[in-house]
């Protein structure tokens, strides 16, 4: 089940984040060890007003999750940390985070969905992809290790 994350959830988040951090480093412009060191209120913050974590829930155990947030002088939606456990990828999670986070956002007022992703990561830009992002052309490094984040967007409506 995919239901928006709440303050209560920021444990669980937590976990999840760092779990994601270390399944899939490469993905990510933080390490597990910066985010670990984290005190407890940046996690609650995290699940504040100003953005939306989305998680997917199975049997009382996070297994993916993603968060948007909504530039409101621009209308633009920022998504950022998505994660889908391996043990359920392939399964339309992925999409289906997307989707919700979508509909959130546009509900907020967004008129563009836009996300960085490492282009090397082939699954991730396949999955951005295939749910209506096109890449900008915009690249930086994100990476100590060099690696390139490309952007895409999503023009969205209601």
């Amino acid at each position: 089940m995919i239901r928006r994350a709440t303050e209560a959830d920021w444990e669980k988040v937590r976990n999840l984040r760092l779990r994601a951090l270390a399944d899939t480093p490469q993905a990510f412009a933080r390490s597990v060890d910066e985010e670990g060191a984290y005190p407890d209120d940046v996690w609650r913050e995290r699940l504040g007003p100003d953005s939306a974590t989305f998680i997917e829930e199975t049997d009382d155990a996070l297994t993916a999750m993603v968060t948007v947030f909504v530039e409101r002088s621009d209308r633009t939606a920022e998504v950022f940390g998505m994660f889908v456990d391996p043990s359920v990828r392939r399964r339309g999670t992925g999409r289906a985070l997307l989707a919700t986070a979508e509909e959130w956002a546009v509900g907020e007022g967004a008129r563009l969905l836009a996300l960085e992703v490492n282009e090397n990561l082939e699954p991730a830009v396949t999955l951005y992809t295939c749910s209506g992002y096109s890449p900008t052309g915009s690249r930086r490094v994100f990476r100590h290790d060099g690696a390139v984040a490309a952007e895409m967007t999503k023009p969205v409506s209601r």
